[in-house]
């Protein structure tokens, strides 16, 4: 599965755009894949990338980056701080 979710990310990122709500999902995906499997540091990193590509996207305060900025608190609560 990490293979497929890389290839999306590359992919849609290559045709989208790094801030393309498609390609954010897909950033999402992946952080969420690797926290599953452990892999805490990269996963944070593109916790991260998804939260500061919807700010982008949509503004600091709108209800999907509330929904981000939470998914990354929580990552760090239970992983520690993102470097």
């Amino acid at each position: 599965a990490e293979e497929l979710y890389r290839r999306a990310l590359t992919g849609s990122e290559d045709q989208l755009g790094a801030v393309h709500p498609q390609t954010l999902q897909s950033v999402y995906n992946l952080a969420h894949l690797l926290e599953d499997k452990g892999s805490f540091a990269e996963a944070g990193q593109l916790y991260l990338q998804h939260l500061r590509g919807m700010e982008e996207l949509h503004g600091p305060d709108s209800e999907e980056v509330r929904a981000s900025r939470n998914n990354l608190e929580r990552f760090q609560r239970v992983h520690g701080p993102v470097a």
